[in-house]
């Protein structure tokens, strides 16, 4: 194919047009967050949730009727559901379990600066 630029007249192949096509496409797609925003972006619109009675040193964090995660304050403990949380890091990121574990618990402990155990 003939394109002309500015006077100038280039021959692409068809596989160089494909290229530039996937390169234009890339460069409209939106941004794909780091794990550290998407890890924030999953916890948009938590609510905190404890029963003193029942669970003394637990705090329970809801999205939509769903506990996401749990902190057991006692143990220094944190659990994050799989479903929700886990798993958009294995399957949007490829991330392993240690470098899931290891993000989870830096972003925590650096925003709330506090100790979380694995």
């Amino acid at each position: 194919m003939n394109v002309n630029v500015n006077g100038v007249s280039i021959t692409l192949t068809e596989e160089q047009l494909k290229h530039i096509d996937a390169e234009v496409k890339k460069m409209n797609e939106p941004k794909k967050p780091t794990p550290e925003e998407r890890f924030w972006q999953l916890c948009e619109g938590l609510t905190i949730k404890n029963d003193r009675g029942k669970y003394p040193d637990v705090v329970f964090f809801f999205k939509d009727d769903e506990a996401t995660f749990e902190y057991d304050a006692k143990n220094r403990y944190l659990w994050c559901r799989h479903s929700t949380v886990w798993s958009v890091f294995e399957k949007e990121y490829g991330m392993k379990y240690n470098d899931i574990q290891y993000l989870i618990k830096n972003q925590v402990e650096e925003h709330f600066k506090c100790n979380v155990n694995s």
